[in-house]
C-alpha cells in the first residue's frame, strides 16, 4: 500500500509539473499578445499626436506668415 501511495504521489507530482509547464508557456503566449497589442496602440496614438504636431506647425507657419503681412 505504501508503495502504491507513493507511485500516485510521484505521478500526481509529475501531473502537477507538466500543468505549471502549460500554464507557463501560456502565460508568456499572453504577455507576448499583450506586448504586441500595447505597442500597436502606441504606435497608432504617436502616429496620432505626429500628425496633429505637424498639423499645428502647419497653422503656426501660416499664422506667422500672415502676421508679417500686416
Amino acid at each position: 500500500k505504501e508503495r502504491d501511495f507513493s507511485s500516485d504521489l510521484e505521478r500526481r507530482l509529475v501531473e502537477l509539473r507538466e500543468l505549471e509547464a502549460d500554464e507557463k508557456r501560456k502565460l508568456e503566449l499572453w504577455k507576448g499578445q499583450f506586448r504586441s497589442h500595447i505597442q500597436e496602440r502606441f504606435s497608432a496614438r504617436l502616429s496620432a499626436v505626429e500628425e496633429a504636431g505637424s498639423s499645428f506647425d502647419r497653422e503656426l507657419t501660416d499664422v506667422e506668415t500672415q502676421m508679417k503681412q500686416v
